[in-house]
């Protein structure tokens, strides 16, 4: 487990924004009860290995709604294109049909004070609201297997979190370092469109999104990893 932590997180390098690869790729869509609860991703097809194991303490992250302030915050450009219209520029608004895609770009700002590593992960689908009676859902909304992130689109961890009922599987990043703003892209999939429909209030999938600040190696492991480069360096000398 440490070790698994461990290489995941000397994986990826602060302010690096991650490889975005071409359109056409395989999906990974939201569980069906993605809408009601934050149920991650579908996994019984793909059998994606996870990584590491999630505990509880998720704080909330994502866009926040005006005068709001979340623990982790996400500044979105969303670039929409399909087969017959290429890809606009941030939060243009274009007259795509399904399916289409969106290239996201985030910068993501921490302002918990904390700087150990985080799992910045999509947890459902938010629904829409009526605009107007707000706090009701909307009539439309989007079903959570019309919604797939594109997995080659960027270098997705994958973490499980085991409840008392089930498995839940998550994609995300792992972000060594949230100290200072963080750039990350990736691409998602969307086959029926509501775009047209009321478009000041709805239109492309709201990703829910939570972060979990990883835990540091403890001194044990430390230690531990310590003695080992010793020894290393032990055999090296006599050699």
């Amino acid at each position: 487990m440490v070790e698994r932590f461990v290489g995941i997180v000397g994986a990826v390098l602060f302010g690096v924004v991650l490889f975005v690869a071409p359109a056409s790729g395989t999906t990974a869509v939201f569980s069906p009860s993605a809408l009601s609860s934050s149920t991650g991703f579908d996994n019984q097809t793909l059998q994606l290995p996870v990584d590491f194991d999630l505990g509880v303490e998720w704080v909330a992250a994502g866009r926040p709604l005006s005068g709001e302030t979340l623990p982790v915050e996400l500044t979105e450009c969303q670039f929409l294109s399909d087969a017959n219209v290429p890809e606009g520029g941030c939060n243009e608004p274009r007259n795509v049909s399904g399916p289409w895609m969106s290239r996201v770009e985030w910068s993501v700002t921490n302002t918990t004070g904390r700087d150990d590593p985080v799992f910045l992960f999509f947890s459902g689908l938010q629904p829409f609201l009526d605009p107007s009676d707000p706090g009701v859902p909307a009539l439309e909304q989007y079903a959570p297997g019309e919604v797939g992130l594109i997995l080659e689109s960027a270098d997705f961890s994958v973490a499980r979190y085991r409840a008392s009922s089930d498995d839940y599987y998550y994609l995300g990043f792992v972000i060594d370092d949230l100290s200072q703003p963080v750039d990350l892209t990736f691409d998602y999939a969307v086959t029926r469109d509501i775009l047209g429909m009321n478009t000041s209030e709805l239109g492309t999938p709201i990703l829910q999104m939570n972060a979990f600040f990883l835990p540091e190696p403890g001194p044990g492991v430390l230690t531990a990893l310590g003695m080992v480069g010793l020894l290393w360096l032990g055999e090296r000398r006599e050699r």
